[in-house]
């Protein structure tokens, strides 16, 4: 075990650049998957939100008083 992380930790700053451009890709590819979950779960049922932060009923029927 010792040696794949010794030679791990050496390609790693053998090959600085290429590293740093995985770390980036797998950061950008990381933040891209949580903001579409994000943004899914809200635009699968919009009017939640509104529901929950008025605390009534999903239709108000009102009329005119005669």
């Amino acid at each position: 075990m010792n040696a794949i992380v010794r030679k791990a930790l050496a390609d790693l700053r053998t090959y600085r650049f290429q590293s740093a451009m995985v770390a980036i890709i797998v950061f950008a590819a990381t933040t891209t998957l949580v903001l579409a979950l994000t943004l899914q779960r809200g635009a699968d049922d919009p009017w939640a939100n509104s529901f929950e932060q008025a605390n009534s009923l999903p239709v108000a029927i009102q009329r005119r008083p005669r």
